[in-house]
């Protein structure tokens, strides 16, 4: 049996999933393991704003923007690969992201207008995010200011004197003119002016900077170039000033090797991106083995101290697994190597950050996988990882009773026998993925990984059971007038078991009732067979009840319904890669050509909708997305009356 089934009709998607609600930023420097985060680059405030109700209903808690004070470089600046701007015809960084990203060559600290909008374009973001229970973390520039030159001539810093607030020694591994751990804080990045931290008048300016983001609004900050200066000043002047102001903060400190130097750094009363792990991470979803990701391989922050680590498979400087030049930057996504190591991070320790490259598009916002993903690990990713079985392509930890997450990079189904944490009772994949697991009293389980996918097993007495409801499976119904017609409605108990009588009613007369004895968290399907023989032709509505919920539909005797539509549905596993496709005896399903594709929603329920073509007959083929259907299923037809359908396997089912 699917987890779908066992969890009754509970939507394993976004915020839906669980009864807790969203998750907040934690107080102190600590990365929350109930907080995923989005980090949300390349966009004008007002865009951002205006995808902050998608943000919410994806279940995401928190969102990473750029910096927001005036700045040197605008829109025009950016570049792709291959085509021309600020650097030349090859962008520097990386295969997708436009570089170099606006925001980080300051000119003026304290005049929040610039090229990502207007100052009050970004406190309405932020207020609107806080309207959605989303909180907001907004990029700071310490370390430097905008190169004073460039190609649209010498630019100027209102705030700051070149021969009085900065350091004047120097580009780090160029002309530095500093020894030693100075030359990392006192000499310039990337040519870009480092400020002296050290004079009052640079210490004021940064105390009002960050007082002025805290005014906003804003809920935490993520430095830039954390690891360019000073860590006595993170730990006397900035990090105390945060918490004065109920600002959490996470650092860049870009090293992929020394995590002792992380953990110092977080010392300092912050948390850190775990790099050493992302480079991890990176190796093994390419070409290496997730073996190099078990605790006792992988380097991590998150295998040290996760209260500190923020988690991440890619940023706007930092290409994911696999991710491959592309003509179309901006649509094409990443990927199933970055959504593998997404799902990996997510069901991990630590505060997982998300990223997806190409400003012109949200597939993040659109994915309704990632969505479930984002709620299963909000829901069940918390206590200590145990790894249970690790081989090249698969990885399966435990997080300590809560979740049982599996991990398949490879092109074969695997199957691992392994131990658990729990005993006598059934684990449901909250994805959908795979079938539900019987644990017995040794706690053994084996545990089944689709080819280049996920499972992520939770105790079903610990899922989150559907609300109370009832509803029609179809939103009307059409008979030729005299004959009987079925009527499908599905009832779901919610939290509680729920025995009572499901009644139709056609015009507001009762017409049949039926008793239901439901378990908790289950479902049960009814089924009405209702006589027209003393219904005129017409319409009629249909209301079906149960105690505190109801449903309405269209009942149309004598004829077709004028422009109505009807929606197919059937529940089936087809794999990464391949769809379901809906053929039948109309045009509308392309009178029995390769099918329409249908849409697919966590439970593997496949579904598609078309115009009420009357009467006819249909069936499903299996085919690679975005192409057409090959394999048939088996069995007998079905008609129209049959909208929701048990599948019968395929034609070339073993």
């Amino acid at each position: 049996m699917k987890a779908s089934a066992a969890l009754g009709t509970l939507a394993l998607s976004g915020a839906t999933l669980g009864a807790t609600g969203v998750q907040a930023l934690p107080d102190g420097p600590e990365a929350d393991e109930d907080t995923v985060a989005l980090q949300m680059f390349h966009r004008e405030w007002t865009e951002i704003e205006s995808r902050i109700p998608d943000v919410a209903d994806s279940g995401f808690d928190a969102i990473w923007v750029q910096q927001p004070a005036e700045m040197k470089l605008d829109w025009d600046d950016l570049t792709y690969d291959g085509t021309m701007g600020f650097y030349d015809e090859v962008g520097p960084y990386g295969h997708r992201d436009p570089h170099p990203p606006i925001g980080y060559q300051p000119i003026d600290l304290r005049n929040f207008d610039s090229s990502l909008g207007t100052e009050g374009e970004l406190e309405s973001l932020i207020e609107t995010a806080h309207e959605h229970d989303i909180e907001v973390i907004v990029d700071t520039v310490l370390n430097h200011m905008a190169n004073p030159d460039g190609p649209d001539g010498r630019i100027d810093w209102p705030q700051f004197e070149a021969d009085k607030h900065f350091h004047n020694n120097g580009t780090l591994g160029d002309d530095c003119q500093v020894d030693g751990e100075a030359a990392n804080y006192e000499c310039d990045l990337l040519g870009l002016p480092s400020l002296d931290v050290e004079h009052p008048e640079v210490q004021s300016a940064h105390e009002a900077y960050i007082e002025k983001i805290a005014g906003l609004g804003a809920d935490g900050l993520r430095y830039d170039a954390a690891a360019h200066v000073w860590p006595w000043y993170m730990e006397e002047n900035i990090n105390p000033l945060a918490d004065d102001l109920g600002l959490w903060r996470v650092a860049e400190v870009w090293d992929e090797g020394d995590v002792d130097g992380l953990l110092e750094w977080a010392d300092t009363g912050m948390t850190v991106f775990d790099f050493p792990f992302y480079s991890a991470i990176s190796d093994a979803f390419e070409n290496g083995s997730m073996e190099n990701l078990s605790q006792n391989a992988a380097p991590g922050v998150v295998h040290r101290d996760p209260s500190v680590a923020v988690t991440f498979v890619q940023n706007h400087d930092a290409v994911g697994p696999g991710v491959q030049p592309t003509d179309d930057a901006q649509t094409v996504p990443e990927g199933r190597a970055v959504e593998l190591a997404e799902a990996f991070i997510l069901a991990y320790a630590g505060m997982p950050m998300l990223y997806r490259s190409g400003p012109e598009e949200y597939h993040e916002l659109e994915d309704d996988e990632l969505s479930t993903l984002v709620a299963v690990s909000n829901e069940f990713a918390q206590g200590e990882v145990i790894d249970r079985d690790v081989g090249i392509d698969h990885y399966v930890f435990e997080r300590d009773g809560n979740l049982l997450a599996g991990i398949n990079k490879g092109g074969q189904t695997e199957s691992v026998t392994v131990e658990s944490g729990w005993s006598d009772t059934v684990l449901v994949d909250a994805t959908g993925n795979g079938d539900d697991l019987e644990v017995g009293a040794t706690g053994e389980v084996t545990v089944e990984i689709p080819a280049e996918g996920y499972v992520m097993y939770v105790d079903d007495a610990d899922s989150i059971p559907a609300e109370r409801g009832i509803s029609f499976e179809s939103t009307e119904y059409a008979i030729d007038g005299g004959e009987s017609v079925d009527i499908d409605v599905t009832a779901s108990a919610g939290k509680e078991a729920l025995a009572a009588d499901v009644t139709l009613a056609v015009d507001g007369t009762d017409a049949a009732t039926e008793s239901v004895d439901i378990d908790a968290g289950s479902s049960v399907s009814v089924s009405f067979d209702v006589e027209t023989a003393d219904l005129a032709d017409g319409e009629y509505d249909l209301e079906v009840t149960i105690p505190d919920d109801s449903d309405t539909a269209t009942l149309v005797v004598g004829g077709e319904a004028d422009d109505g539509e009807l929606t197919l549905r059937t529940t089936v596993d087809v794999g990464y890669g391949q769809s379901v496709y809906f053929s039948g005896s109309a045009d509308e399903l392309t009178d029995w050509g390769g099918g329409i594709e249908g849409t697919w929603s966590a439970g593997n329920v496949w579904e598609v909708t078309i115009d009420d073509p009357g009467e006819f007959e249909w069936k499903t083929r299996r085919g690679p997305s975005d192409a057409t259907g090959d394999v048939w299923e088996r069995g007998d037809n079905h008609n129209h009356t049959d909208l929701e359908v048990d599948h019968q396997g395929w034609t070339d089912d073993a």
